[in-house]
């Protein structure tokens, strides 16, 4: 990217995001699930529970495992950035041309410029992640890219831990492991009721077929009947006799 001339590979690294933004290794599906089902947030403290193990999600584990830095500042602290960010003006400064700008209209990440566009891309993503839609740019993305671009260190784990989806939410006990269990168990109930309605329209379906083909063949026995008879009484005794295959019984389904 550096050397297609971006200069957002530069602005993250000067965030000291590169390492985080790189991190890679083995997923587990089930360790994530089991993750955010014991996922808490109460008195300030952001913990979980994995495999019987409790552990606090806290500043430290971003910069320890993730190389962030806490050395910065949470977005609308900085007053040089609150006084100079206006969220129209950036956004239209953020886009591909003045023409992709029509006041009163959603904001769109496919409208930006390629370079702002993948900024927008890890900032929402990665490093903050949020459950909105993301081919709208907020007012909040707007914000970190804006202190990305003029060079304003966020203190990303701060930042990080307040887009927690437990981070405001109540403090009920969560989805957890044992409404899992109900849950496939309820999946499972609803599949074997669905499977007997299979068969027994199937079965429904059978007994129609043999019913019309029993009252196929009880009618061609019955024309098969009269038309000897027919010939009996005339006579006739070299008129060719239709086989079966003539008129072909119902298709079975």
């Amino acid at each position: 990217m550096a050397e297609q001339r971006f200069n957002f590979p530069h602005d993250m690294k000067a965030q000291g995001a590169v390492k985080f933004l790189e991190l890679k290794g083995q997923v587990y599906p089930t360790l994530v699930r089991e993750f955010y089902a014991n996922f808490r947030y109460k008195d300030g403290i952001y913990w979980s529970m994995i495999s019987g193990k409790l552990f606090e999600l806290d500043e430290n584990l971003f910069m320890n495992v993730g190389g962030l830095s806490a050395n910065g500042y949470g977005i609308g602290d900085c007053a040089w950035v609150k006084e100079s960010f206006d969220a129209a003006e950036v956004y239209k400064s953020f886009l591909r041309g003045p023409h992709l700008y029509v006041q009163g209209e959603l904001t769109k990440a496919g409208s930006l410029s390629v370079e702002n566009r993948l900024l927008h891309y890890l900032i929402a993503y990665i490093l903050v992640q949020r459950n909105t839609n993301h081919a709208q740019p907020t007012v909040n993305d707007l914000h970190f890219m804006y202190t990305v671009k003029n060079n304003v260190m966020i203190n990303w784990p701060e930042e990080i831990l307040k887009g927690e989806p437990s981070g405001t939410a109540s403090q009920e006990p969560g989805f957890g492991l044992d409404d899992l269990d109900a849950m496939e168990l309820r999946l499972n109930n609803r599949m074997d009721l669905h499977s007997q309605e299979l068969k027994d329209s199937y079965h429904a379906d059978l007994e129609q077929y043999e019913e019309r083909l029993t009252a196929y063949h009880d009618n061609q026995y019955q024309n098969m009947r009269n038309l000897k008879l027919t010939l009996l009484i005339r006579g006739e005794q070299n008129i060719a006799i239709p086989d079966d295959t003539a008129y072909p019984p119902p298709s079975q389904p």
